[in-house]
């Protein structure tokens, strides 16, 4: 499959993971069914390994794994219990036959993997011949994209969140993504620093790409409070230990990764100012922040800029229309990473062009700004409202509206 990085957007947030699920296994149970009845080198078992295929590759576009597992004869996919079907139930048979547990997709599997896989998982043979299993068929034939029954393939799905697929529910990438690294600052701070070795030890099976993406939203909304009292816990550790031990350069590098989450938070310098009032010993926060260094984080500056091109690119004489969609998107991460600031700076853009004597020019910034003004959420955006309010009033008064 490919495994280039791919970009993230709403739409790929927006995903239902239980849908994904259950049409993963129709697609792969009308493949076996084909596959029991040709033969794996007959063209029409060829060609029903390509829906399971692209079934799998639309998975991939986010996680890094896709797991099968079995508990009180259901069947779970991404541990996410299906509803029973014809199609859970004939999947369900072909695993308790060949007594797994266990599956776990990689997304390095290729079509030729996946097709042979298929053409062993629905085959009759003696269980009592251990070269007959099936993980030592896939050894046999060098496919190290799949696993069976293995401790990776279990860990998964017994260290992890379970949910019902039976049952409605919000099953977006984004809702259980959030989930799986929850609210713990070192964790986060952990995964921001070490990225794919901590998304294995944590158990976190999205690509690094969608987990990096995440983390300055969720950073965005976790109380100040918290934040302070974690760097306030681990700066009184850090305290106690001397200078050069292994202790101290353990504490020092996790609050370091603690700090540079600051970046993300809208309320970074309330953050840092009680921060200052907390201990005597201000001199070990200011050679962390040294360290670290004051600076806008790549993520927010590339969401800055990113809407700074597009209002440059809408507004440009030889344009006849821009894309509101993408424009959405572009202001919404600005309001997802706490930058209400440069919020209110692009709605007042908009308001300006309203202004301008180019009729195309008054109509596309009439558009965009109501794209962003329906992303605007009274309860956390309050700021970005009120100054809103305050500029559209302003010009009111002075009689200079023209919309």
């Amino acid at each position: 499959m490919n495994n280039k990085a791919r970009q993230i957007s709403e739409s790929i947030l927006d995903t239902n993971l239980n849908e994904l699920a259950h049409s993963l296994i129709r697609e792969l149970t009308m493949a076996c069914r084909k596959m029991a009845i040709y033969g794996a080198n007959h063209p029409t078992a060829k060609r029903s390994v390509e829906k399971p295929f692209f079934e799998f590759d639309k998975i991939f576009r986010f996680k890094r794994y896709v797991n099968f597992n079995t508990s009180r004869g259901l069947l779970y996919v991404m541990n996410i219990r299906l509803r029973e079907s014809v199609f859970t139930e004939e999947i369900l048979k072909y695993m308790q036959v060949l007594e797994i547990e266990a599956l776990l997709f990689e997304r390095r599997m290729t079509m030729t993997d996946l097709s042979r896989f298929l053409d062993r998982f629905v085959k009759r043979v003696s269980r009592t011949d251990y070269s007959n299993l099936l993980s030592a068929y896939l050894k046999e034939h060098n496919i190290d994209t799949i696993e069976v029954n293995s401790p990776h393939a279990i860990e998964l799905f017994e260290q992890g969140r379970q949910y019902r697929g039976d049952l409605e529910g919000d099953y977006s990438v984004k809702t259980i993504a959030l989930k799986q690294f929850g609210d713990n600052l070192e964790m986060l701070a952990d995964i921001a620093f070490r990225q794919e070795k901590a998304l294995l030890d944590y158990h976190i099976d999205f690509t690094t790409d969608l987990v990096t993406y995440l983390i300055p939203e969720k950073v965005a909304t976790i109380p100040p409070e918290k934040i302070t009292a974690t760097l306030n816990e681990v700066l009184e550790e850090l305290s106690r230990h001397a200078e050069n031990t292994e202790e101290h350069d353990t504490l020092t590098k996790k609050y370091q990764s603690l700090w540079k989450l600051l970046d993300y938070h809208p309320d970074r310098q309330a953050i840092i100012d009680s921060l200052q009032g907390s201990f005597e010993n201000e001199r070990m926060i200011a050679e962390v922040a040294d360290k670290v260094g004051d600076k806008v984080t790549a993520i927010r500056f590339e969401s800055s800029c990113q809407i700074d091109t597009l209002l440059k690119k809408c507004f440009e004489e030889q344009v006849v229309e821009c894309d509101t969609a993408e424009f959405s998107d572009a202001f919404l991460r600005l309001l997802r990473t706490g930058q209400r600031g440069k919020a209110f700076d692009t709605i007042s853009v908009l308001l300006d062009n309203l202004n301008k004597p180019d009729a195309g020019i008054r109509n596309r910034a009439l558009d965009l700004l109501l794209s962003c003004i329906r992303l605007v959420e009274l309860d956390t955006d309050e700021v970005v409202f009120g100054k809103v309010l305050e500029k559209v009033c302003t010009v009111l008064e002075k009689h200079e509206e023209t919309f």
